[in-house]
């Protein structure tokens, strides 16, 4: 029992580090787009805390399953190079002397990262797996600043968490923000908690089911309705 107590709080100690490492990071870094209760820091370490329990190997597949569906979302929508990484991006945000508010956007923002902040790229390739993930928690987060910017909408934690959670791909993930965003609701936390069973009674139900009805649709354009809503139902029980 003691050994096992031991190795719990090891790894639990190793999730700590790597989130205290991010908010360490986002402090230096410095600016409203990094802090507060919204900003990336808080974003981050929120992708990260629920893993804090793992190994830190599957914490590093974690992040990289989450970091994979934003990557493919931001270059969907333009924020993101094809051969950039998030770790890269985060880690030129640390190294960066301007701040996000010194830009009109977090676009512009990650324009000037990605064009004029040169960072070491043997270190890059050469970091640890705690500041693997510590990085592309932040680089993942600017990413999704970046979207919010340009649906106008909330993308946070639990929603990502909940998208890997269901092995959604990117295209998959970018349908259900479209459909949400068509439908006028602005806070994809809606998504996650309509598939959890934990709407708020104030929340409008039907224009989520038919958000998320319309989505499926757009990726099963053959299935008829009957199958759309097995599909949704499905959804309900993962």
């Amino acid at each position: 029992m003691g050994i096992l107590s031991n190795i719990g709080s090891a790894l639990s100690s190793v999730g700590s580090a790597i989130c205290s490492g991010i908010s360490s990071a986002c402090s230096a870094i410095g600016g409203a787009l990094f802090s507060g209760a919204s900003g990336i820091a808080s974003l981050a370490t929120g992708i990260v805390s629920p893993l804090i329990g793992l190994g830190l190997p599957e914490i590093l597949i974690g992040i990289k399953v989450i970091g994979g569906i934003i990557s493919t979302i931001a270059e969907m929508l333009g924020l993101k190079d094809k051969e950039e990484t998030p770790e890269e991006l985060g880690m030129k945000a640390e190294e960066a002397e301007r701040k996000p508010e010194q830009f009109e956007s977090t676009e512009k923002y990650i324009e000037y990262l990605r064009n004029e902040v040169q960072i070491d790229k043997e270190k890059l390739e050469n970091l640890s797996d705690e500041d693997k993930v510590k990085y592309a928690a932040i680089g993942s987060s600017i990413y999704v600043k970046g979207m919010e910017e340009k649906y106008g909408m909330n993308m946070p934690a639990d929603f990502w968490r909940t998208v890997a959670d269901l092995k959604m791909d990117g295209q998959e993930v970018k349908a259900y923000i479209d459909n949400f965003k068509k439908h006028n609701i602005t806070d994809m936390s809606d998504m996650t908690n309509y598939i959890k069973r934990d709407l708020d009674d104030g929340k409008d139900r039907g224009a989520i089911s038919d958000a998320m009805i319309d989505s499926l649709k757009e990726l099963n354009p053959d299935a008829t309705r009957e199958e759309l809503y097995e599909k949704l139902i499905s959804l309900n029980d993962e």
